[in-house]
């Protein structure tokens, strides 16, 4: 078994902001940020848990930090009539990411790095860094009153994107999840004391596994308050 060597890890934490005001009513803030993740203490000891004979777990002492770089871009802009409009969106570069692996023992086995041999049944659980991966993020919404109803309708579009890695067997393999969704709200204020909200959300997901299996969802939500 090998020995555990002191790690030391760097975690800077760099980070940026800009605002900018063309107008009145018109604003943008870009935003970047790092997020820097240690692995911890189990995730590192080369060392075999055997508490459970058929769960073992081990660490990996060549697990390095994982990084998350974030971009972030929100922007607002107030029309006539009091209407306005709003956008967020970010994206997130991700390095050596933790994952899991499971191995399965359909036999005995004698696993060299941990001198250990493991039962027929048993299943291993060790981690591994991942490649570089990416998540995105967007949301854009409009705002707007109805007077005659004395409302405001507020219309909104989602869109999220990850493409994250698990490993089969010894191949890591990787993920795509796609989802969208729109909703819309009415809030009416009839008087002081008597309001009205509805809401309905439509979502949309398609999820497409390492194994190349599509699945599709669409959901739909409806909301009302008196």
């Amino acid at each position: 078994m090998k020995a555990n060597p002191t790690r030391t890890f760097w975690s800077p934490v760099p980070s940026a902001n800009i605002y900018f005001q063309s107008q009145p009513g018109t604003t943008i803030q870009l935003e970047y940020s790092m997020k820097v993740s240690v692995p911890d203490v189990s995730m590192l000891v080369n060392q075999l848990s055997t508490s459970n004979p058929l769960w073992l777990q081990g660490g990996n002492p060549d697990m390095k930090q994982r990084f998350v770089h974030q971009f972030s871009l929100n922007g607002s802009k107030m029309l006539k009539n009091s209407q306005s409009v709003f956008l967020n969106a970010s994206v997130s570069l991700i390095k050596n990411d933790f994952v899991q692996r499971s191995r399965f023992f359909t036999e005995e086995t004698y696993l060299p790095e941990y001198n250990y041999e493991a039962d027929e049944g048993a299943t291993l659980v060790t981690y591994a860094n991942g490649k570089r991966s990416v998540n995105v993020f967007a949301k854009g919404s409009y705002s707007g009153r109805i007077q005659p109803l004395k409302s405001v309708m507020t219309l909104s579009y989602q869109y999220s994107y990850g493409n994250p890695q698990e490993y089969v067997g010894e191949q890591l393999l990787r993920q795509h999840e796609n989802r969208s969704t729109v909703e819309v709200s009415l809030r009416s204020n009839f008087s002081l004391p008597l309001s009205l909200t509805v809401e309905s959300a439509t979502t949309y997901c398609n999820y497409r596994s390492s194994l190349d299996r599509v699945t599709e969802v669409v959901s739909e939500k409806v909301k009302g308050t008196l």
